[in-house]
């Protein structure tokens, strides 16, 4: 569920940057195999559908081989104790972004998740009303776990579904129908 509506027309709009910012962006553009313009909407489209929402909740980016050291540093009871906040967070986030809370604003959220912080693949499945949500992560089964928690609680408090969730040590398999409204 994207911000842009890619079946519209295009704007062109002219833009001055700095001799070395254009070579930088025709250097990734190179490398990617795509037009700088091409590269330049996705840049933009991140910005959109991402960074200007997380700046208002103060995000921070951090290797990921950090944050599972961060996360293996901690006794199970501390790693608890610092994540229990998740699944209201995570609602308001959802909330934030969608503007309401309903199971297609839990995956589209939960799929621009997995797309720009990266610490989860998302794959979403749904067919007449029944969602089916799969996180893999390299993380290990305390992060697995945290996010069992943040579904659990996030979808019973928002949707009023107990969905059905499975954990491994590096996936979490959501399941949940959705009830009519």
């Amino acid at each position: 569920m994207s911000l842009i509506d890619r079946t519209t027309r295009t704007v062109l709009r002219n833009v001055r940057i700095p001799k070395e910012l254009n070579a930088l962006l025709q250097k990734d553009a190179n490398a990617e195999n795509r037009t700088v313009s091409a590269l330049v909407v996705s840049i933009l489209t991140k910005y959109a559908e991402w960074d200007r929402f997380t700046q208002k909740f103060g995000f921070v980016a951090i290797p990921r081989t950090n944050y599972k050291r961060m996360i293996e540093a901690m006794d199970e009871q501390e790693y608890l104790t610092a994540t229990e906040k998740d699944p209201s967070t995570f609602l308001e986030m959802v909330r934030f972004w969608y503007k309401r809370i309903d199971a297609a604003a839990i995956s589209a959220f939960s799929e621009r998740f997995s797309k720009y912080v990266g610490t989860t693949q998302c794959e979403i499945e749904e067919k007449d009303g029944k969602y089916t949500i799969t996180l893999q992560h390299d993380l290990g089964v305390r992060y697995s776990n945290q996010l069992k928690r943040i579904y659990a609680a996030g979808i019973q408090a928002a949707l009023g579904i107990e969905p059905r969730i499975e954990v491994t040590g590096n996936s979490v398999f959501i399941k949940f129908f959705e009830r009519p409204a």
